[in-house]
């Protein structure tokens, strides 16, 4: 960025009460920039301190004006601001960032809810999702929560795995299971195809085939997956997002 395009974003961003600088604001906004003469005036008047009007400043450096934390550059920046008037665009954005950085994290809390072990379906929409990013060759739809990562006051993360429990339906494409042999293996055959491992012939392969499915499981890794959180006056309900 050059000096002329550093010294418009100045005068763009001003919220003092230099009158001349105020006048210099509109010709910039109205004709996209200043006489070198006025460029110079107004560098200089700029370099003197001011009152602030918040009034009539943006958003995004109201932000910084009104801020009250202990962000050290944040508080630097506030300075110059209610000092001089003005910020450069850098400026503001680069605060603009620590500000929003800073409300996330108080918003962001670890937790230890007691659904470590639970088993959810994710839905076919995220099971998708999951087999394209990891490149399986199933939808995996059934996890196991195995660590609650954070809680915001709009979502939670959590860390999954596929489950091994039998739940009455497919572990991989979530459909009700009717023949003797899936409802003692948790999978259909065409499922346990996807999988990569041999279906059972009988029941006394059970103990084979969950062996082979244990091998399979441990070698994928966990995957993070999050969820809305509604409070309502029925308590709080976790709706899946992704």
């Amino acid at each position: 960025m050059n000096t002329t395009t550093k010294l418009n974003a100045k005068i763009r961003n001003y919220g003092g009460q230099n009158d001349f600088v105020r006048k210099m604001k509109q010709v910039v906004f109205q004709y996209g920039g200043l006489t070198e003469k006025q460029a110079e005036a107004a560098e200089k008047a700029l370099s003197e301190p001011t009152k602030v009007d918040t009034r009539f400043i943006s958003d995004n450096t109201r932000q910084i004006a009104d801020y009250v934390g202990e962000n050290t550059f944040v508080l630097d920046v506030k300075g110059k601001f209610l000092k001089y008037g003005t910020l450069s665009d850098a400026q503001v954005s680069a605060a603009n960032k620590q500000i929003k950085k800073e409300n996330e994290d108080k918003n962001r809390m670890d937790v230890n809810i007691d659904v470590i072990g639970e088993t959810i379906v994710v839905g076919r929409s995220t099971g998708e999702d999951l087999k394209k990013q990891k490149g399986l060759n199933f939808n995996p739809l059934l996890l196991d929560i195995t660590e609650v990562v954070t809680l915001t006051a709009k979502a939670v993360k959590f860390k999954g795995k596929l489950t091994t429990k039998n739940c009455g339906v497919c572990k991989s494409c979530g459909r009700t299971l009717t023949d003797e042999f899936s409802r003692l293996t948790g999978y259909g055959k065409t499922c346990a195809k996807h999988l990569r491992v041999e279906y059972i012939k009988d029941k006394f392969e059970f103990e084979r085939f969950n062996k082979d499915v244990l091998e399979e499981l441990r070698r994928l890794v966990k995957w993070n997956f999050g969820f809305l959180v509604v409070k309502s006056k029925y308590g709080t309900e976790f709706h899946q997002c992704c």
